[in-house]
C-alpha cells in the first residue's frame, strides 16, 4: 500500500499520519510578560535573565499550529551575546495544545535583542495534536525595520493534515 492510500485511510478514520511532513510558520506580536535579571558578581557585562513572554503564531503551513504561545526562558547574557533555553505551550484556535522547547543564541544592541536563531522541538501535545513530535530551526529579527518576530521551519509527524 502506498503512502497516499494509507494517509487517506488514516485521515478518513480521524487518525494522524505517521509520516513526517514539512512545516513552516511565523511568530509575531511578542510581549514580555515578566523579566528578572541578575548580574554575575565580578563579571562585567554578564547576567542571567528569566523571561516569560507571549506571542502569536500568525502564519503556518498547517492551520492546527496557528495560535497563542506562552514561553518561559532562561538567558545567559555575555556583553552583546545571548544563549537562550526556553520551553513553552501553544494553544491553537481549536483549543488543542503542543509543548515545545527552544535553544539558541542571539545578538543584543544597546541591551535589546536584534537577532536570534536556534533549534526548536515539539515534545508533546493534546487533542488533535496529542501524537505530534517534530523539530526544526528558527530565525528571528527585532527592531523597527525588520519582521520583528521569528520565522521557523522543520519537520513534524503525528499531526493531522489540513
Amino acid at each position: 500500500m502506498n503512502k497516499v492510500a494509507l494517509s487517506t485511510i488514516l485521515l478518513a478514520f480521524g487518525l494522524t499520519s505517521a509520516f513526517a511532513a514539512e512545516i513552516s510558520g511565523q511568530n509575531r506580536n511578542g510581549v514580555i510578560l515578566s523579566m528578572t535579571e541578575s548580574q554575575v558578581p565580578g563579571q562585567q557585562g554578564r547576567a542571567i535573565r528569566q523571561i516569560s513572554e507571549q506571542f502569536q503564531t500568525v502564519k503556518n503551513s498547517n492551520p492546527l499550529f496557528i495560535g497563542t504561545s506562552v514561553q518561559v526562558a532562561q538567558q545567559e547574557v555575555n556583553g552583546d551575546r545571548v544563549i537562550h533555553h526556553g520551553f513553552g505551550e501553544t494553544r491553537n484556535n481549536q483549543g488543542d495544545t503542543y509543548i515545545w522547547t527552544a535553544n539558541g543564541t542571539g545578538q543584543l544592541q544597546n541591551g535589546l535583542p536584534v537577532e536570534a536563531g536556534g533549534r526548536w522541538e515539539i515534545v508533546s501535545g493534546t487533542g488533535k495534536l496529542q501524537n505530534v513530535k517534530g523539530s526544526g530551526q528558527y530565525n528571528c529579527k527585532f527592531g523597527p525595520n525588520t519582521i520583528n518576530g521569528c520565522d521557523w521551519s522543520g519537520n513534524i509527524e503525528g499531526a493531522p493534515s489540513m
